[in-house]
Formats: C-alpha cells, sequence, structure tokens
C-alpha cells in the first residue's frame, strides 16, 4: 500500500504482557496510519518487539517520513493537537491514554526528513 513495506522482528523468546486486544489494535493502528500518512513517497516501516533490560515490553514503529520538529514532540497526544491538515489530534491522545491504562508509556525520537520513532513500552505480565 501506498509503496510501503513492514518489516516485523520479534525475539525468539515469547514475551507476554496483560492487555485488552482491541484497545492495543486501535493503539497500533493509530500509530502505523500517522507513519503511513508521514511517507508520502513510499519506503520502510520497522516494527520492533523485544524484551528491554529493565524486563519491559518493548514496541517500536520506525518509519521514513518527513519527521516531526524535536519542539513539537511534547505536545504530541494532546486533546486537539495535530499537524495534519484534516487531522481531529484525537489518535495519539486516545493511544497515550490506553497505554497509560496499562501502566506503560510512550516514547517518539524524530528527525525532520530522517523519520520517526514511536516506542511503547509495558510491563511484562506476572
Amino acid at each position: 500500500m501506498n509503496d510501503i513495506q513492514f518489516t516485523l522482528s520479534v525475539e525468539e523468546s515469547p514475551i507476554f504482557i496483560t492487555c485488552e486486544k482491541n484497545q492495543f489494535k486501535q493503539v497500533f493502528l493509530n500509530v502505523l496510519r500517522n507513519a503511513i500518512e508521514a511517507m508520502n513517497m513510499g519506503g520502510e516501516i520497522h516494527i520492533n518487539i523485544k524484551q528491554g533490560s529493565d524486563g519491559a515490553c518493548i514496541i517500536s514503529f520506525q518509519d521514513q517520513g518527513r519527521g516531526i520538529l524535536e519542539e513539537l514532540l511534547p505536545r504530541l497526544g494532546e486533546p486537539f493537537y495535530t499537524l495534519k491538515e484534516k487531522g481531529a489530534g484525537l489518535g495519539l491522545m486516545v493511544c497515550h491514554k490506553i497505554i497509560k491504562q496499562h501502566d506503560g508509556s510512550l516514547y517518539y525520537k524524530s528527525k525532520v526528513n530522517d523519520g520517526t520513532l514511536v516506542e511503547i513500552t509495558l510491563p511484562l505480565a506476572c
């Protein structure tokens, strides 16, 4: 779709988290939609799932899109804040809410013309 390739990298050992499936489907769809819309010339989206050194689950999405100015990153997830012409500013807000409800965190790293990394950290299931 849109000349975009997806690559998935998952650690060999199983990683278990406790979550509500439909809520996380919404999070992943919002993050991937943003990545796709940022890549109007195609490219790759790398999805990586691993266990962090602190024992948490880390799910990351790296795109090759147009990137975001560093000073705008702290505003991502604010209600009605958007960088899109036709965006409502609610997608990432919902993502933040869902991740927080699951005792996780969302982190962004971006560089203009060099893509954006979205990293979701979640506690492992006991």
